[in-house]
This record gives structure tokens, C-alpha cells and sequence, in this order.
């Protein structure tokens, strides 16, 4: 394998941008513990995985045909600044807010059964959806507040996802 130009930081930011975006299974368990019919996950997963998979390699092998080695980091930096770029920043949005929004209602449920255990199996009364949109709008803030206020945030979820996540979600399953 041929160091890529740029040498050991440029694979090894490209390598954990792979791994941050296959590393769902850090949180499978508490996405299936929300939902109403838990053995359905499976088959989401076995469509999903494969999907993306598939997206990706198809999306890395068409840049690759137009573009060989002057590939910029950022892929959407080759869409021309026009209504297009437009339209891809759109779907990126959406997709960032599915994506946040999937984490953060696990991240926010754990926030409530640690600081309102008392209302964090009670559906409906006003307390714990008072109680829940306290913990929900604070991981928002909290979520804001790391991206926007650390100037190096591209580097830093570099860094947590070949640091972190490559054990968490390539080396402890297969070690179980």
C-alpha cells in the first residue's frame, strides 16, 4: 500500500473519516431499545449497511474517474458555486439533521434517566416532557457549543474517530 501524498496525517485523517461513518453499531443497542418492535432492527441493518456501502464506494469511484489524484479533500468543493452547490448543501443539511437527531435522541434519553430517573419511563405527564425538553434542548446547546466554539472541530472528530471509535466499534465487538 502506497502512502497517499500528504503522507501519515492524510491517510490517517482519511481513515478515520471511514471509520467515523461505518461506526453506527457504537449506539445499536440504545437506537433498538427505543424502538417499539426492537427485532425489526435487523432488518433496517442488513438493508441500510449493505446501502451505504454501496453509496459510498459508487461515490469514491465516480470522483475518482473525474477527478484521478487532484481529488480535494472535501468533496463537495468539485460542485460548481451555482444552484447546484445550493442543492447539495440542502442534502447535506438533511442529512446532518437525521443524523443528529437519531444521536442525540440517545444521548438525550440518557441524560434524562440520569438526572430524572423518576421521569424517564413516564410517557406523556407534562413533567416528563418537561423534564425531556430540558435534557433534549441542553444536549442542542451543548452539541452547538462544541462545534461552533472549537476552532480545529474538523480535527478534533478526526482524532475521537480513529482514536475512539475504531476500538469501540472494530476491535471490542470482535474481541466479544
Amino acid at each position: 500500500v502506497q502512502m497517499p501524498e500528504g503522507g501519515f496525517w492524510t491517510f490517517f485523517t482519511a481513515f478515520s473519516g471511514f471509520v467515523f461513518a461505518f461506526a453506527g453499531q457504537s449506539i445499536y443497542e440504545e437506537m433498538m431499545s427505543e424502538m417499539k418492535q426492537p427485532r425489526d432492527f435487523k432488518k433496517s441493518l442488513g438493508v441500510g449497511m449493505p446501502t451505504i456501502a454501496i453509496l459510498y464506494s459508487l461515490t469514491s469511484f465516480v470522483q475518482y474517474y473525474y477527478t484521478g489524484t487532484n481529488a480535494k479533500s472535501f468533496l463537495l468543493d468539485h460542485v460548481p458555486s451555482d444552484w447546484r452547490k445550493t442543492l447539495v448543501f440542502s442534502f447535506m443539511l438533511v442529512h446532518m439533521l437525521i443524523s443528529y437527531t437519531i444521536t442525540s435522541v440517545v444521548l438525550s434519553h440518557v441524560a434524562h434517566k440520569r438526572y430524572f430517573p423518576r421521569t424517564a419511563h413516564v410517557h406523556g405527564s407534562a413533567k416528563a416532557r418537561l423534564h425531556w425538553f430540558v435534557c433534549s434542548t441542553s444536549v442542542l446547546a451543548i452539541a452547538y457549543v462544541i462545534a461552533n466554539g472549537v476552532p480545529f472541530f474538523d480535527s478534533l472528530t478526526g482524532i475521537i474517530g480513529a482514536l475512539l471509535l475504531s476500538p469501540i466499534a472494530m476491535v471490542i465487538p470482535c474481541v466479544c
